[in-house]
């Protein structure tokens, strides 16, 4: 998947890709592992030892976003996934995909 910053992309909220569950979302900023804020490391390397079978051991880049029209923290961060390639932390975790018709789709 290409990486555009101020391109809008889909997210599907805890994984679930349907209709339902797709919200629209922008990507703010690409922060490289180094920049990373301290907080927001603490809470990727939880989210790592806690959801072992979801997230990748190691994240290159952390993607910052913006999920639009739904009342959501400011920011998202997307760090790299095993099957779903880019799954958000925290509280608002769900994948982030390419715009597509969902109806194509078979799988993560």
């Amino acid at each position: 998947m290409e990486l555009v910053i101020g391109k809008n992309y889909d997210y599907f909220d805890n994984g679930v890709i349907s209709e339902t569950r797709k919200y629209d979302c922008t990507l703010v900023d690409i922060i490289k592992f180094e920049d990373i804020d301290e907080c927001i490391l603490r809470g990727w390397e939880k989210e790592v030892e806690t959801s072992y079978w979801l997230y990748e051991k190691e994240t290159d880049v952390f993607l910052k976003a913006r999920i639009n029209g739904i009342n959501t923290p400011k920011y998202v961060y997307f760090v790299r996934a095993k099957e779903a390639k880019w799954f958000s932390i925290g509280w608002f975790s769900g994948v982030l995909r390419e715009k597509e018709d969902i109806t194509k789709i078979s799988s993560i």
